[in-house]
């Protein structure tokens, strides 16, 4: 008879296996060294593999070059096509937001609509602190960046001219995260300045 440690370890080991590959949104293979390319992956597992990337700012084939790529799902979408805003209503930038990709943290912003009344938007983004509108990626990750993407949108959907914008960010700098692979280890490291504007 075995030790109870030992039942343990072989119950991890045996259950291990079992639920390696559980996960239906797991990521197969290698991920692309490209910021580019990761960063649509990140919007589509955010926004869903239907939504709508705008390519705003081209990387224009430099590795470490800037770059804004924004997404908004076809719910989001929709609601922008159709939205009706006055002077109260207020719209935040907000973030950054990690996610994981493997064993690789990437940063988001969100772009929220916050009603001024009582009037409600029904969608699966929406909640009591108001209705997400669209997500964005950016390098370097500065609030002149978050503004080109922000005004990109006024340009597509001019309803959003009428709002004031409110920036609740931490901004960091370009070097905000790495990922270190002759030690199979993630590295971070953050610069915060913190950023509200009307």
């Amino acid at each position: 008879r075995v030790s109870f440690p030992v039942q343990k370890c072989m119950r991890i080991a045996y259950w291990f296996d079992k639920f390696e590959n559980v996960d239906p949104y797991r990521i197969k293979g290698e991920l692309s060294e490209d910021s580019w390319e990761i960063s649509k992956m990140a919007l589509q597992r955010i926004a869903g593999e239907k939504c709508q990337i705008w390519e705003i700012t081209d990387p224009e084939g430099k590795v470490d070059g800037p770059f804004v790529i924004g997404a908004s799902s076809q719910k989001q979408i929709q609601i922008l096509k159709s939205l009706r805003v006055n002077s109260n209503d207020l719209l935040h930038i907000e973030g950054p937001h990690r996610l994981w990709l493997q064993k690789l943290p990437v940063f988001y912003y969100s772009l929220r609509l916050a009603r001024s009344d009582a009037q409600e938007i029904l969608d699966v983004d929406s909640g009591d602190d108001g209705t997400i509108l669209g997500v964005c990626m950016c390098r370097p990750p500065t609030q002149d960046t978050l503004i080109t993407w922000l005004q990109y949108l006024q340009e597509r959907y001019p309803v959003l001219k009428n709002t004031t914008v409110v920036y609740n960010v931490t901004v960091l700098d370009d070097l905000y995260h790495w990922y270190d692979t002759n030690n199979d280890r993630c590295i971070s490291r953050t610069k915060p300045l913190s950023l509200s504007e009307n």
